[in-house]
């Protein structure tokens, strides 16, 4: 009985492995089908600039010259990196931000005081034996620049952003 199983088995397999795969390697699927040249969409979903567009472009550009001679210079530069599109960072100094408004300068310097107090304080309430951990976060706000303050800076950013830091870097 197992000599025969074992025949049957070995003629199924010699059987259906001589037989031509079927459905074991699929085709590539379709392309898309070509957009129609009158299509107004391209890829996400953007659009060929039209002649207003050029208009716009070229008055903001003009916008950015005047404010670059009336002194804007940090507005007039971050404009033009809008305009240019190469999608690299824009670097806002925040030296020049403390000293172009006072005000703003003087929210920083008070939180760094007062953070440096409590940083103290927990350095303190540490035990001789133990490591010092002073963890740092700033419960820092949105600080908005005001035209009275600085109408170049209220143009280039109007508000601050925030970060967080750890130990490891920034994040």
């Amino acid at each position: 009985m197992r000599i025969l199983l074992l025949l049957l088995f070995m003629l199924f397999s010699i059987t259906t492995h001589s037989l031509p795969h079927y459905g074991v390697s699929l085709p590539p699927p379709p392309t898309d089908p070509a957009k129609p040249p009158t299509s107004p969409y391209y890829p996400w979903k953007s659009r060929l600039a039209s002649g207003a567009d050029h208009v716009d472009k070229t008055t903001l550009y003009s916008i950015a010259r005047a404010a670059h001679n009336q002194g804007q210079t940090h507005f007039a530069d971050y404009l033009k990196h809008y305009l240019g599109n190469t999608g690299r960072d824009a670097h806002v100094s925040v030296d020049e931000m403390l000293s172009a408004m006072p005000q703003f300068r003087t929210e920083v310097h008070e939180l760094a005081k007062f953070k440096a107090k409590l940083a103290y304080e927990s350095l303190m309430m540490t035990r001789p034996d133990e490591a010092p951990v002073v963890p740092f976060t700033s419960f820092w706000h949105e600080y908005i620049a005001t035209p009275d303050q600085s109408w170049d800076w209220f143009l280039s950013v109007g508000s601050s952003g925030s970060m967080r830091a750890d130990s490891l870097g920034c994040r």
